[in-house]
């Protein structure tokens, strides 16, 4: 070994300084070791991609597939050369006892150990690249790839402004070169032999994957122990130690549970094959034409818009669509985004015998992930978990189905999570990978050359759409395939996502429902010729007072039927549902009020409740009104629809529940969300034979007997949604009309949310209108405009605007759910800022959880279990009145208690408790209450 060599063998990059003091005996892993340990990392993880994936990086390089994964796997092993520097150096004691040999380049101790070692890989590796004849721009932009991989980038012009004492002199800069000479070596790339290529730029798109892989493949490198003994072959032939790397690579890949990225089906099944194991499963022409128009498309990443009404199978559609793309396109697995965190939960239930079924023949086991803040309230994942940790120990799962769907435990925290082959979760995941969050990059890379498929896009406010289409532009650079799925979706929506994806559509637009199917920058749209038509609705008006609601909904179940109520506000739920129960003149069946099945059953369902107590109620929602026979906990399956039930909620039930009433009753609300509702009448047709008096869907609109300028007053509605849209959404519901689904769907929603006047009104009621027109049209440019800045750029924009790394909670962020807002900028939803509460019972000497002073709140413990953390959380709720916001963000002790137990837990480090006496608080003036029928409440003054 010369000088030169030794200057960099020497230098150490993880050490055991942080392990047991007694056991502390100088062992260290040398900096050439861990380069080349990552760059085998990345070779393996690209091992296990489909051949896709290399095209790209080849693409980004301008080589063939080969000499591109060499480089791809050296850049990404370089992430470390500023660990050789005086700053990274400095940081351990036991660096000063190396070889006399070595002592220029080993620094004195230092107090300014302050610069990361990724900036100082930023600041120097950049000359090591242009000496390849590289363009300056293209190696800056890779050293700021491999640099940030802790998960925050650095502009360019604050690394220029780093001073590390001598790293810049003569020893150091012959380490780093002899470092970067034989990590070259070791992945096979001889500049002699085969000298470099020219690299004259690097795209935003290249930029995201090779720093998402090196970040995951230097998540598994650091995993590697250090040895008791230095190996000294990565200095003497680093090509044969790096050969010896793979193997090690690839047993931590097999242990994380990292598989072949193969398509779920060589031979994509027909519909009606693929998914026979839905009971009486016949393809609908949505399904069939989808089914059929896809073999004639070109093998590349495409986007596909289903417009179609609820009920017509569009997940079943997409699902197929998206095995076909993976299979021909050569995508690397799914991820499927919902609006809240229910409907995720619901869609993994549904999504896992999906792929329980398709992915039989595999012989790879798929690994499924949900990816929202409420993981740990998901049974069935977390059984699903532990399951695959310990398969011999699940005697209630059958063989096969414990062995055709995993979990693994390493994707299942977060950042990971998006890696792993198949997801469900929120729309809020797969947007943090465009907006300034640690490790955004990692997210974006986990959904490249990747099938996205977001349901309900219309179901966002144009803050969040405009998040939706600086993603859609990213996975297309990406060379992810999209499908987008929506029953309601304005004109202007559509042709925004078309142009997300750079593409416009060819000709006249088909009538709905339609499917369009974007590639080579056109988009061609589909008719879809035929549709179930379900039995008219027709519509009644009704007044908006509590009372009318109330008395209406026990009208209409006393003969027998089940009544859903859909209102705009929690506290209006609560008054209504206190009002049935006030003047039910029998008996009534609540969630705590007993009965039998034949007594007025009434439930009430909102965001308001603690988490496991709105979990609750979304079973009960789903056994009483969901598809039956249903399924319990208790694996007892039975018909449980009551004869006679009244479902209050607020719109969280028409964004997360499937289910199926015989009757509704609903707030004036914009017509695309009352059409939504409305999908939720006679939905199943086996009920058909017991509706009782409903026979005939009717919907019963709330505020529709009046012009409703006054109830938007009274009823605070022009707070919950745009007075604009309230108005016309009136104009277009008139008493006694029919709506026909799907074909009178479309119609309404573009006539609603288009420019034409197509209404008469009175000169008061214009002037009305207009004025709220020009308001709802500045919040629309407004919210946009927030959008357009909140995200990291556009990849055609991406290096002309730096963006500020925000940092990031720990756990999942607080927007996985429309009632869940209030995060710090950037946010993936606007709204009011909000605060997660753990209501906890006090009886005056220690504090608890529940009412009866049996389950510990620990806010005088140590430290938490696992088990203790997750049961407190469990109970926690997310809320935004003002006075508990205000006073969250002052208070530090509760009852002269400070709740450090909590702050240190990861998971509840945001948790605040909210101490009640009683059952009660007060904060700031405000009575609040919480009530196991009703919720949170908050009172008016006594």
């Amino acid at each position: 070994m010369d000088r030169n060599e030794s200057l960099a063998w020497y230098l150490w990059a993880k050490s055991d300084r942080n392990e047991n003091k007694a056991k502390v005996d100088g062992r260290y892993l040398p900096v050439l070791t861990h380069l080349l340990d990552v760059a085998a990392c990345a070779w393996e993880i690209l091992e296990l991609e489909p051949p896709h994936t290399l095209e790209l990086f080849a693409q980004d390089y301008g080589l063939e597939v080969d000499a591109a994964r060499r480089w791809v796997c050296a850049l990404a092993g370089l992430h470390d050369l500023g660990k050789a520097s005086p700053t990274f150096q400095a940081l351990w004691d036991m660096a000063e006892k190396r070889p006399l040999s070595v002592e220029r380049v080993i620094p004195r101790k230092r107090k300014d150990t302050e610069v990361p070692h990724g900036q100082i890989t930023q600041l120097f590796l950049p000359e090591l690249l242009e000496c390849l004849d590289w363009m300056p721009s293209a190696a800056l932009k890779i050293a700021d790839a491999v640099g940030c991989h802790h998960g925050r980038r650095t502009d360019t012009q604050f690394i220029r402004k780093i001073v590390d004492d001598d790293s810049g002199s003569g020893d150091w800069d012959v380490a780093r070169s002899v470092l970067f000479e034989k990590v070259l070596l070791g992945v096979g790339l001889d500049l002699e032999s085969a000298p470099a290529p020219t690299l004259p730029e690097l795209s935003a798109a290249a930029f995201m994957r090779l720093a998402g892989l090196t970040s995951f493949a230097d998540w598994v490198g650091s995993s590697f122990e250090v040895p008791s003994q230095v190996n000294p072959l990565p200095i003497q032939d680093p090509a044969a130690y790096f050969d010896a790397a793979w193997a090690k690579a690839r047993e931590k890949l097999e242990k994380i549970g990292w598989t072949p990225r193969k398509p779920l089906q060589d031979v994509v099944q027909a519909p009606t094959e693929m998914f026979s194991y839905i009971s009486g499963f016949a393809p609908r022409a949505l399904q069939t034409q989808l089914a059929e128009l896809l073999p004639i498309l070109q093998a590349e990443p495409t986007l596909i818009l289903v417009e179609a009404p609820m009920g017509e199978g569009k997940t079943e559609a997409g699902l197929h669509a998206s095995t076909w793309l993976q299979s021909k396109v050569g995508h690397r697995g799914l991820y499927i985004a919902l609006p809240t965190m229910a409907t995720g939960n619901a869609m993994y239930t549904r999504f896992t015998k999906f792929l329980h079924h398709a992915a039989a023949g595999r012989g790879i086991v798929p690994d499924l992930q949900l990816l929202h803040g409420g993981t740990l309230l998901n049974k069935a994942y977390q059984h699903r978990i532990e399951r695959t940790k310990n398969p011999k120990t699940d005697p209630e799962a059958l063989e096969e189905e414990r062995l055709n769907v995993r979990a693994e435990s390493w994707f299942s925290v977060r950042k990971r999570a998006g890696l792993t082959e198949y997801g469900v979760g929120t729309v809020d995941q797969a947007l943090l990978g465009v907006l300034g969050v640690p490790h955004q990059f990692v997210r974006l890379w986990g959904l490249g050359n990747r099938v996205v498929l977001l349901d309900e896009i219309h179901a966002y406010d144009t803050y969040t759409s405009k998040l939706i289409h600086a993603l859609i532009t990213w996975l297309r650079s990406l060379g992810s395939s999209v499908i987008l799925m929506s029953a309601t979706l304005p004109a202007s929506s559509r042709r925004e996502l078309l142009g997300a994806w750079g593409t416009h559509e060819e000709g006249e637009t088909k009538t709905y429902p339609r499917l369009t199917v974007a590639q080579n920058g056109v988009a061609t749209a589909h008719h879809i010729a035929s549709s179930r038509e379900q039995t008219p609705i027709t519509v009644r008006a009704l007044g908006s007072s509590v009372e009318e609601v109330a008395q209406k909904a026990l009208e209409l179940a006393v003969g027998g039927g089940c009544v859903a109520v859909i209102v705009n506000t929690v506290q209006r739920a609560q008054e209504v549902f206190n009002a049935v129960r006030d003047n039910h003149a029998g008996r009534l069946r609540t969630m705590h009020q007993q009965g039998v099945k034949d007594d007025l059953c009434a439930i009430l369902f909102h965001a308001r409740f603690p988490a496991n107590a709105r979990e609750k109620r979304e079973k009960a929602v789903l056994k009483y009104l969901g598809p039956q026979p249903y399924k319990d906990d208790d694996t007892k399956e039975a018909d449980y629809r009551p004869r006679r039930m009244i479902l209050i909620a607020t719109q969280v039930a028409e964004q997360s529940l499937e289910f199926d009433a015989d009757v509704m009753i609903t707030d004036l609300a914009p017509i695309d969300l009352v059409l939504q509702r409305a999908g939720r009448l006679h939905r199943h047709k086996d009920n058909a034979g017991r509706r009782h008096s409903h026979q005939r869907p009717e919907l019963w609109i709330a505020g529709l007997n009046d012009w409703p300028t006054l109830a938007l007053e009274q009823q605070k509605w022009k707070y919950i949604y745009p007075p604009y849209l309230l108005y016309r959404s009136w104009l277009a519901l008139q008493n006694g009309q029919t709506i026909q689904l799907p074909s009178d769907l479309d119609t309404l929603v573009q006539r609603v949310y288009g420019e034409a006047a197509w209404y008469t009104v009175n000169s008061e009621q214009e002037t009305q209108i207009a004025e709220a027109k020009l308001t709802f049209q500045n919040k629309v440019s407004n919210e946009g405009k927030l959008g357009g800045m909140a995200h990291i750029g556009m990849p055609s924009q991406f290096f002309n605007q730096y963006p500020h790394v925000v940092p990031e909670p720990d756990g999942e962020p607080v927007h996985d759910d429309a009632s869940d807002e209030g995060q710090e900028w950037p946010q993936t939803r606007l709204g009011e800022k909000s605060v997660r509460i753990v209501p906890v019972h006090s009886n005056g000497v220690s504090f608890y959880l529940d009412r009866d002073y049996k389950q510990a709140a620990y806010l005088k413990g140590g430290k938490l279990t696992p088990t203790q953390a997750a049961e407190i959380y469990k109970h926690s709720l997310r809320v935004s009145r003002w006075q508990v916001v205000n006073w969250a963000k002052s208070t530090t002790e509760q009852h002269g208690i400070r709740w450090t137990s909590w702050q240190n837990d990861h998971l509840l480090v945001d948790c605040i408790p909210l101490v009640l006496v009683e059952g009660r608080a007060n904060i700031g003036g405000l009575d609040i209450c919480l009530n196991e029928e009703l919720g949170l409440m908050y009172l008016p003054p006594s």
